[in-house]
């Protein structure tokens, strides 16, 4: 066996080994993207199990949240500002899971199961109204995705 021949089979050996690791590396990113997929939900889940899980433990801001998205006119001024705070807390949520889709951290089929939870929620009239004073505080992307589940109730849809 010349020196050539044992150059050429080195060579070989090595573009195996090229190959294994891609391979390899390409078998861990994809680990890697699945874990930063499942970390990225279960953090803003947490987040709105957070959210929800102060309002239901507290039957007056239960009931306060309730009052203001069915009835938000008859709301005192500060019964006013404290469903604003909640309101804003909640559509903060929304546009914080919004952008994850866009970036393709949440996957779309959960993404379409919240977008309709939150179409239903905001079909209340003090969603409504929030939104229509306080939409400018969030981003052109998610106003414009909310824009369209507004549009579809008013459609129908």
């Amino acid at each position: 066996m010349s020196l050539e021949d044992l150059g050429n089979i080195g060579e070989f050996v090595a573009a195996v080994g090229v190959i294994v690791s891609l391979i390899y590396l390409g078998v861990q990113i994809r680990q890697n993207t699945r874990s930063v997929r499942t970390a990225s939900y279960q953090s803003w889940f947490d987040s709105y199990s957070n959210f929800s899980n102060t309002i239901l433990a507290n039957p007056e801001l239960d009931a306060l949240f309730h009052h203001g998205a069915t009835d938000p006119d008859s709301l005192t001024p500060e019964e006013r500002r404290h469903f604003d705070g909640i309101s804003r807390r909640a559509f903060r949520l929304w546009e914080n899971l919004y952008h994850h889709r866009l970036q393709g951290t949440i996957d779309a089929d959960l993404y379409s199961t919240w977008r309709e939870t939150f179409s239903r929620a905001a079909q209340a009239p003090g969603a409504k109204l929030y939104w229509g004073e306080e939409q400018g505080v969030f981003s052109e992307a998610f106003r414009e995705e909310a824009e369209k589940l507004f549009a579809a109730q008013q459609d129908g849809r």
